[in-house]
C-alpha cells in the first residue's frame, strides 16, 4: 500500500498486525528465557550431589551438606554410649547391673537416616525445591529408643532367677505313737519381669532412674491346712494272723515281705500295689524256698510265705473301711485266714491292690513277732464307724480218690499218701455300721476253692 507525500514521494505503509506480531514475539522470547532460567535455577537448587539438605537434623545432630555413611557415623557416635550406660536395679536392696544394649535397647539411626536422605529427592521439582526450602529452615528427625522386648525378657530372667525362692510345702513326720506333726508350708517368690520391663521401657534412658525390682509371691502347692484336713489321727483297722515259727524259711519269707511295707504312707485317693510294693520275689532282695501253691498243688517255690502277708493286709484293709481295687483268692482253701477272705499274690500277675478313698493320709505299719504277723492301719479316726466282714460257704466241693499202683508194696496192701481236702464256693461281704446302725453292705465277690485229691498207694 503505498501513498503519495508533500514533497511529491510516494512511501509504502506498514500493515498494523506487523507491529503487533513483533511485540508478542519479544514478550515470548522474555518468557521462554525466563522459564528456562527458572528451570536452570530449580535444577541447579535440587540438584542431587548425594548429600543430606542443609538444614536437616537427626536427633539433634546437624548433619546438612553430609553424604549418608558420614550421617550415619556422626549420629551413631552421638547415641552408642547410650547403650553403654549402666542401669541399675535395686532386688531386695542389692544392686544389679547391666547395660542398656545388653539389655535389647537399640536405636533406629539407619531409619532416621534414609528419612532425611529422601528430602529434595521424592517427586516433581517443584515439590522437591520446596522441600529443600523447608530444610533449610531447620527440620529434625528424631530417633526414639526401641526395646527388643524378648530379648529384654530373657535377659532379666537370666539375671534375676538368683533371686527367686521356690516354695516349700507343707509336710510332716510321723511320731512315735504313729500320729502326724505337720511342718506349715513356706511361701515362694518370683521377679515381677512383666512390671520390671515396662518400667524399664517407660524409663528415660538418657537420665537412667535406679529402678526397683518387685516380686510376685509364689503360694506352695500343699498347705498345712490342706495336711490338717488329711491329718492322721488314729488307728483305723488292724488284722493279725498265726504262723508256724519252725518252718525257717518261710517265716523268714513273711518277715522280709512284712518289714518292705512297713511304714508305707498311702496318700488320699492313691492306689497301693502289693507287688510294686514289695517287688519281686528273688534271692537277691531276700528270699527263700517254701511251699507255695502251683496248678492246685502245694509244692516248694521262692518266697513261699508272702501270701500269708497279704491276706493279712487285706484283712486289715477291709476292717478299715477301705476301698479294693483287686484281690484274687488262692486256688486251694489255707487256714490261716477264713474262707473268703484270703488274697493270693504272684509276681507280677497277681496283684493285691487297695485305694485310699478315705480323704486323708494312711500309714500301713507291720509287726513280727515270734509266730504272727499283724498289720495295723492309721489314718482320719471316724467316730461310731464299725466295720465287720462275713463269710457264707454256698457250696463244697467233693475231693476224688486217686489210686496209684506201688509196686514197692505188698500185694494188697494200702497207704494214704495224701488225704482228700474238700472244695467251697464262699460268698462275702462287709458291713458298715454308724453308732451301732448298719449303713451299708458290700459284696465282695465269690470265692472259689478247688478240692483236692484223696490219693492211696496200693500194692500190686
Amino acid at each position: 500500500m503505498e501513498q503519495q507525500t508533500a514533497s511529491g514521494k510516494t512511501s509504502r505503509l506498514r500493515p498494523s498486525w506487523v507491529g503487533k506480531n513483533k511485540v508478542v514475539l519479544v514478550i515470548l522470547s522474555v518468557a521462554i528465557i525466563l522459564l528456562m532460567s527458572t528451570g536452570i535455577a530449580f535444577g541447579v537448587y535440587t540438584w542431587n550431589r548425594g548429600l543430606m539438605a542443609p538444614g536437616v537434623t537427626i536427633a539433634g545432630i546437624a548433619v546438612g551438606n553430609l553424604n549418608p555413611q558420614q550421617t550415619l557415623t556422626k549420629v551413631n557416635a552421638a547415641v552408642n554410649p547410650i547403650l553403654d550406660k549402666n542401669l541399675k536395679l535395686n532386688v531386695g536392696g542389692k544392686i544389679v547391673t547391666a547395660k542398656l544394649g545388653q539389655l535389647g535397647l537399640s536405636f533406629p539411626v539407619s531409619a532416621a537416616v534414609d528419612q532425611a536422605y529422601a528430602i529434595g529427592r521424592q517427586s516433581n521439582l517443584a515439590e522437591r525445591a520446596v522441600s529443600i526450602r523447608r530444610a533449610a529452615l531447620g527440620v529434625d528427625f528424631p530417633v526414639d529408643p526401641k526395646w527388643d522386648e524378648k530379648k529384654l525378657h530373657s535377659t532379666l530372667q537370666s539375671m534375676l532367677k538368683v533371686f527367686d525362692i521356690s516354695p516349700i510345702d507343707a509336710s510332716f513326720t510321723i511320731n512315735s505313737a504313729n500320729q502326724m506333726q505337720i511342718k506349715p508350708e513356706q511361701p515362694g517368690r518370683t521377679v515381677d519381669i512383666d512390671a520390671l520391663s515396662k518400667a524399664i521401657q517407660a524409663a528415660n534412658v538418657h537420665n537412667l532412674p535406679d529402678i526397683v525390682v518387685g516380686f510376685n509371691p509364689i503360694a506352695a502347692k500343699v498347705s498345712a491346712a490342706q495336711l490338717d484336713q488329711q491329718k492322721i489321727t488314729g488307728l483305723i483297722g488292724s488284722y493279725t494272723t498265726q504262723f508256724d515259727s519252725s518252718q525257717l524259711n518261710r517265716s523268714d519269707n513273711l518277715r522280709t515281705a512284712a518289714k518292705t511295707i512297713d511304714g508305707t504312707l498311702v496318700k488320699p485317693g492313691e492306689v497301693f500295689s502289693f507287688n510294686q510294693t514289695v517287688g519281686e520275689r528273688t534271692v537277691q532282695a531276700g528270699y527263700q524256698d517254701a511251699f507255695v501253691i502251683v496248678d492246685g498243688e502245694f509244692v516248694p517255690g521262692l518266697g513261699g510265705g508272702v501270701c500269708q502277708v497279704s491276706s493279712t493286709l487285706y484283712n486289715a484293709v477291709l476292717l478299715s473301711g477301705l476301698g479294693i481295687a483287686e484281690r484274687n483268692n488262692h486256688s486251694l482253701a489255707i487256714t490261716y485266714v477264713p474262707l473268703g477272705r484270703d488274697a493270693t499274690v504272684a509276681y507280677p500277675t497277681l496283684d493285691f491292690k487297695f485305694k485310699n478313698d478315705t480323704g486323708a493320709y494312711v500309714l500301713i505299719r507291720s509287726k513280727v513277732s515270734g509266730s504272727s504277723v499283724g498289720f495295723f492301719l492309721y489314718g482320719r479316726v471316724k467316730p461310731g464307724q464299725q466295720v465287720s466282714v462275713s463269710a457264707q460257704v454256698l457250696s463244697t466241693l467233693a475231693p476224688k480218690e486217686q489210686t496209684i499202683v506201688n509196686k514197692s508194696l505188698a500185694h494188697g496192701s494200702e497207704v494214704l499218701q495224701q488225704a482228700g481236702h474238700l472244695g467251697y464256693i464262699t460268698q462275702t461281704y462287709r458291713t458298715f455300721k454308724q453308732d451301732g446302725k448298719t449303713v451299708k453292705q458290700e459284696n465282695l465277690g465269690r470265692s472259689v476253692y478247688q478240692p483236692t485229691n484223696r490219693i492211696v498207694m496200693v500194692g500190686p
